[in-house]
């Protein structure tokens, strides 16, 4: 579950099934530097020009979100397919057709994500707290009552320039800009089905990232055990920990938490179980698109902690360490209950980061052939 920057808060949006983006609730702040148990896991900070922020309306479109990312590599940080697709690119549209928020990434099966991708409007920060002091503000720009200092003629762009400014000057040094690639089998009208991505750090940027070693992805089909029927599949040896930034909590009515140090920090939840491994749909080995693991998602003696709004993309490690999925959804509007992640364990996936991380780029997959046709 993505998570929508109101000024310095946070909007959610929920859906009737699974909701995209989500933070870790009940868990335990990592270090910062030397102390950090997961110092290659990272906030993005992304722009979307063609989503609607209710300040502006739709007759100025552009909205702001957060979510997680990790490190694979010096240069590449593994996110959700949600948190990369349509991102900005230099605040223009990366959507062949913006009229159709929800169209295939490779609209004319050539194997090219040709919509939604190469978007360079995101920014990641590695701190375990990412400083946002001087960001500027939403209420500086639209029209607010309620203010009667700042001005009220400003429009989106303005927004989105200043904030630019500010994440690529000296005073937001921890900021490192990116391009955002979903995985090209991508469709945001399905997104649970390939909820994959990448971020791609600008050059020079592996100056200032987190040094290795970077997460290992689990083996090719290390978690097809929890698909099997049965209740015996689910060991109380294999426990998950996610790791992510956001929201803390979410009370009734959605209001979030804002206490100091409540949020934009990175979280550990250590103790998930897996409660489901036949995805969310149900589909499970018959539909093998449907790649969700389902995991325990509230406080409780068997665990501690889950995710919820602003830990999307984050990673989810297995009991030996391995990077075994990302956060992709979750089942509650509150954040209790279950929370979603969506498998590595697939060759389609695999292939994929495969290809890019060996300099064949990030716009086509290997095979070129789409599921979807």
């Amino acid at each position: 579950m993505k998570r929508k920057l109101i000024g310095l808060l946070v909007v959610v949006v929920v859906g009737a099934l699974a909701v995209p983006a989500l933070a870790i609730t009940d868990g335990t702040p990592d270090g910062e530097g030397n102390s950090a148990e997961y110092p290659y896991v990272g906030q993005l900070l992304f722009y979307v020009p063609d989503a609607i922020d209710p300040r502006f309306g739709p007759e100025d479109p552009g909205a702001w979100f957060n979510c997680t990312g990790t490190l694979i590599d010096e240069s590449v940080v593994l996110t959700a397919g949600h948190c990369t697709f349509a991102v900005g690119d230099g605040i223009d549209s990366t959507l062949t057709d913006p009229s159709n928020p929800s169209p295939l990434v490779d609209t004319d099966d050539d194997g090219e994500s040709d919509n939604g991708a190469g978007g360079t409007d995101v920014w990641i920060n590695f701190s375990q707290e990412p400083n946002y002091e001087g960001f500027p503000p939403s209420t500086d720009y639209f029209d607010n009552p309620d203010d009667t200092t700042g001005p009220d003629d400003n429009t989106n762009e303005d927004r989105f320039l200043d904030r630019e400014d500010w994440l690529d000057g000296p005073d937001a040094t921890d900021w490192i800009r990116g391009t955002a690639w979903p995985i090209p089998f991508y469709n945001d009208a399905a997104f649970l089905l390939f909820d994959l991505g990448v971020v791609v750090l600008n050059p020079m940027a592996s100056e200032t990232v987190p040094l290795g070693p970077y997460p290992e992805l689990v083996e090719l089909g290390a978690l097809d055990k929890y698909e099997a029927p049965g209740s015996g599949r689910f060991k109380a040896k294999d426990r998950f920990t996610a790791v992510g930034y956001g929201l803390r909590e979410i009370v009734p009515f959605f209001e979030p938490n804002y206490g100091a140090g409540e949020n934009d920090q990175r979280y550990i939840a250590d103790g998930l179980m897996v409660i489901d491994g036949t995805g969310v749909l149900g589909f499970g080995p018959t539909f093998p698109y449907d790649a969700a693991l389902v995991f325990s998602n509230s406080p409780g003696k068997a665990h501690t902690g889950g995710t919820c709004f602003g830990d999307s993309g984050g990673p989810i490690f297995d009991a030996d360490g391995d990077f075994a999925a990302v956060t992709s959804f979750g089942l509650n509007q509150n954040c209790k209950g279950t929370g979603g992640g969506y498998r590595l364990d697939q060759a389609d996936d695999q292939d994929w980061l495969d290809q890019g991380l060996s300099g064949g780029g990030w716009d086509s997959h290997p095979d070129g052939d789409s599921p979807w046709q």
